[in-house]
């Protein structure tokens, strides 16, 4: 699928490929009411089995949000995409499992995570996830471990990718002007 007019957020290895981006938001993200010890959002399918340990354990809050209604125990519907960041930003920790998370890449979630000032706990194998997550729960940050806030801003938001979408189909005065209009 590498047609010039064609681009690509799944296929990495097209050149028109469109990396993972953020929404900048406005909206303040400090909220008690989305408060949490976990949370994950996305199909909770995808999350390994060792979650269980912590995921039935009654002390800790745990919500799983999701676009569409799922029978388990933590679902607690689905939000708008300013809410995802309330979530992340006020929980301990917010799970991303392995599908994911890339060495090579952030994705959506990861730096929709880290915008909001979350703290995200990566599946890597079961045994140190769930270590991770018991880490977070008692206060570790594992922000340090990836690109920071001002980063994220500056080059991985919806602005950028445009203006790369314009770039590539030659459009560049638009491309600028895009650009330009991001800190407004």
């Amino acid at each position: 699928m590498d047609e010039e007019n064609c681009f690509s957020y799944r296929e990495s290895n097209s050149k028109n490929y469109i990396k993972p981006f953020i929404k900048i938001s406005k909206s303040d993200l400090n909220d008690e009411r989305y408060k949490s010890d976990m949370v994950y959002v996305g199909n909770p399918g995808l999350l390994p089995d060792c979650i269980g340990e912590v995921q039935s354990d009654p002390n800790i809050n745990f919500k799983i949000l999701n676009n569409s209604p799922v029978p388990i125990s933590n679902y607690c519907g689905s939000c708008t995409f300013d809410d995802y960041k309330k979530f992340f930003r006020m929980a301990k920790c917010s799970l991303v499992d392995h599908s994911e998370s890339s060495s090579s890449s952030y994705s959506f979630k990861l730096l929709d995570i880290l915008y909001s000032g979350g703290n995200p706990v990566l599946h890597k194998d079961d045994d140190q996830f769930i270590t991770d997550i018991k880490e977070a729960l008692s206060g570790k940050c594992f922000r340090g471990d990836f690109m920071a806030k001002e980063e994220i801003a500056n080059n991985h938001t919806n602005y950028d990718r445009m203006s790369e979408i314009f770039s590539k189909l030659g459009l560049n005065k638009m491309s600028k002007m895009i650009l330009d209009s991001k800190g407004k």
